[in-house]
């Protein structure tokens, strides 16, 4: 009776703490992309006309956020992915499509759960997080614009059709807790400890235990959000009496860096961002890795000066990603890796009748070698080049914005100009927040 007393009067106590919540603030976003490249489908022949297959690629995305009374935020983010082959040939379009009555192999991914709970102490705001996922990686907007609300500072190039944006530069994905501090001024410290997840091994996925320092800050002129930590790879072995032995046999060193100095709205600005993911700095006898060569084999690199010239915009984009880590770019996403550099022009101040248009261009010279292929492999500064035009216009559209881009492979259809369909690639997407 005591026990059922004691238990009926805790719930009581959090019933009457939750009844002093006022009425929670809810929003969220949702939205769909697609993109295709066209691809030559059957063997070249001169007396046939030849047909071609657009390998497409789907991607929705939803999520939403709960604030109830600025001490409690729910917050989560959905992803759902899929692939699939439309053969466009002279008896119809997608017959494959349709025969296999339009089913596609998808997966679907959570991008991020998380609850924090935020209390003041004098001029400090104090936030405790529990999280699954991505939450807030340097590299992305979304850490900075939750502690300080300013506009993004991410690239145009690693901007992702998901519901956060930006290059994930760690590779973050985990699950754990975390603890931050935003003070008076905009500055801001956190700690993190987290299991992460190899989301792109999942037969072989490594355990990684981490823990990571951050800090941040946003002063008119100079932006920063820096990240350092250290990850525990670990396994168990039967120790004596059939007891479960924790092993760790190396350390990994990350960090991450994205830094703006000036204003999106300056009219000159510079934006860095580097770091690297799980280089191992280990101290096994039985492993042998060079440190250096690990660390330029998973270095990420962008740098990007950028201009304001009246209402148009002018980016100067020089990247390294390396092949190891998952930094999209959305306007080159055949390459897994590679290096380049990107000239941007771009305007939001078109105007049709009521409608008020953004439209810009991306030319982009890239290479799948890497810094690491020139400095320890065999390959040479831009080998392979491409050489691409990407042209794109986005449109206010139901509450939302709908963006569509065409990509031209001018390396592809230089080779092949009989075929020149294979150097086109489109995307197709909208956004809507509510």
């Amino acid at each position: 009776m005591k026990k059922t007393a004691c238990t009926l009067f805790t719930y009581i106590c959090l019933l009457a703490q939750l009844s002093a919540f006022e009425t929670p603030y809810i929003k969220g976003h949702a939205g769909l992309m697609s993109r295709g490249a066209a691809a030559r489908s059957d063997p070249i022949s001169d007396s046939e006309e030849p047909t071609f297959s657009v390998d497409a690629y789907a991607q929705g995305y939803f999520g939403a956020e709960v604030d109830i009374s600025d001490k409690l935020i729910l917050r989560s983010d959905f992803l759902v992915d899929s692939a699939f082959l439309l053969d466009i040939s002279k008896d119809g379009v997608g017959k494959e499509f349709l025969k296999n009555k339009g089913t596609v192999p998808a997966s679907f991914q959570v991008e991020e759960l998380s609850a924090t709970y935020a209390f003041h102490t004098k001029s400090v705001i104090h936030y405790l997080s529990a999280f699954l996922g991505e939450f807030e990686p340097v590299g992305m907007d979304t850490f900075l614009e939750r502690q300080f609300g300013i506009l993004p500072i991410s690239s145009a190039l690693t901007r992702t059709w998901s519901g956060q944006s930006g290059a994930n530069i760690n590779d973050f994905y985990g699950a754990g807790v975390s603890y931050m501090l935003r003070f008076e001024q905009p500055v801001a410290v956190g700690f993190y400890l987290y299991q992460d997840f190899d989301r792109l091994n999942a037969t072989n996925p490594q355990n990684n235990f981490n823990t990571d320092l951050r800090f941040a800050f946003a002063f008119p002129y100079v932006t920063l959000d820096w990240d350092i930590g250290l990850g525990f790879p670990h396994g168990s072995t039967k120790g004596t009496f059939e007891t479960e032995v924790l092993i760790v046999r190396y350390v990994t060193l990350r960090t991450g860096l994205n830094m703006l100095i000036g204003n999106p709205s300056d009219p000159v600005s510079l934006l860095v961002q580097g770091g690297f993911s799980e280089v191992e700095a280990g101290f096994d006898a039985y492993e042998n890795h060079n440190f250096v060569e690990d660390l330029v084999q998973n270095l990420y690199f962008l740098v990007e000066p950028r201009v304001k010239i009246r209402d148009v915009d002018l980016t100067l984009t020089f990247f390294n990603r390396p092949s190891t880590q998952t930094i999209p770019m959305i306007y080159n996403f055949e390459q897994k890796g590679g290096m380049g550099a990107d000239l941007g022009v771009s305007t939001d101040h078109f105007h049709l009748g009521n409608l008020n248009f953004t439209i810009g261009m991306h030319a982009t010279v890239s290479d799948q070698s890497t810094l690491y292929d020139i400095v320890y492999g065999s390959g040479s500064f831009f080998s392979d080049p491409h050489f691409t035009l990407t042209p794109y216009v986005t449109i206010p559209l139901f509450g939302g914005s709908i963006t569509s881009a065409v990509s031209v492979d001018i390396t592809k259809l230089i080779d092949d100009s009989s075929f020149w369909v294979k150097s086109l690639s489109f995307w197709l997407g909208f956004r809507a927040e509510f």
